[in-house]
């Protein structure tokens, strides 16, 4: 996701990459309580990600910053997943 070089042969690539099959689409907008601060609104692409038929997540990423933003949840929350992603010592390597 931080990596937009990864998008120069399209988002196929990419969604392959990510793993989730056609639970993540491209969508062309989201809504105002899902987009990052303004600072981090630049040549923003929208994802929605569906973790159940109820529950989804909006990813927002960009191709000119280095940053994701994820927001949305309903009964399926991620922040276990996304605390033992921080907490790893891979991800404290690749850190800047």
């Amino acid at each position: 996701m931080l990596n937009p070089a990864s998008w120069a042969e399209g988002y196929g690539p990419f969604v392959t990459a990510v793993g989730l099959g056609d639970k993540m689409g491209l969508v062309d907008k989201i809504s105002e309580a899902s987009l990052p601060p303004d600072a981090l609104r630049q040549a923003n692409h929208y994802w929605r990600i569906n973790a159940t038929l109820e529950a989804g997540y909006m990813l927002v990423v960009s191709d000119q910053l280095p940053m994701c933003h994820i927001t949305g949840g309903g009964n399926a929350d991620l922040q276990p997943a996304a605390e033992a992603v921080l907490a790893s010592p891979e991800f404290a390597s690749r850190w800047e």
